[in-house]
């Protein structure tokens, strides 16, 4: 009876976003590719990339298109520990870049934090293979999660390594 109740209660709200025109996953709209993960990667170096967060304009531009950022790393952070840098024996989970952005209306300069969680975590050895390290030149593939524009910060999910310490 009650797989009955929950399957009439599913269709039941479906019918409801239908009837008020609500999309869940709409298709992308024309000229912004076939969604995420399709087609190559938008390729954009970690400084323009949080030049155009600050300017409020990346979020609409990049959203549904998946990004290829290159930087230097600023600092990695192991899993579940907010801006803790992994220790030689601790996976990393997170590739952060901090940047200097200027405020074109003042012509200040305010730091912009990316943080790029990476999918699958990266392992001690992993890292040390990779030569993934804070000072290092990496090159990273992920999609926008979220922008706060009160708070200078920006994240990526699902990023993969393309290449990092320079090779």
């Amino acid at each position: 009876m009650r797989r009955i109740l929950t399957a009439l209660s599913i269709t039941a709200l479906a019918v409801v976003f239908v009837a008020c025109g609500v999309k869940v996953n709409p298709p992308p709209p024309p000229g912004a590719g076939g969604g995420p993960g399709a087609g190559k990667p938008v390729v954009i170096s970690a400084a323009q990339l949080a030049q155009e967060f600050y300017d409020n304009v990346a979020g609409a531009k990049y959203q549904l298109q998946p990004l290829e950022v290159s930087g230097v790393v600023t600092r990695l952070e192991k899993p579940n520990a907010w801006e803790k840098e992994p220790g030689p024996d601790d996976a990393t989970d997170s590739v952060v870049f901090i940047i200097p952005v200027t405020n074109k209306a003042t012509k200040q300069q305010v730091n912009y934090t990316i943080r790029c969680l990476l999918q699958p975590q990266v392992s001690a050895e992993q890292r040390k293979a990779l030569g993934l390290a804070s000072g290092k030149p990496v090159v990273l593939r992920g999609k926008i999660l979220a922008s706060d524009l009160n708070n200078p910060q920006a994240s990526l999910q699902q990023c993969t390594i393309v290449s990092a310490g320079g090779q």
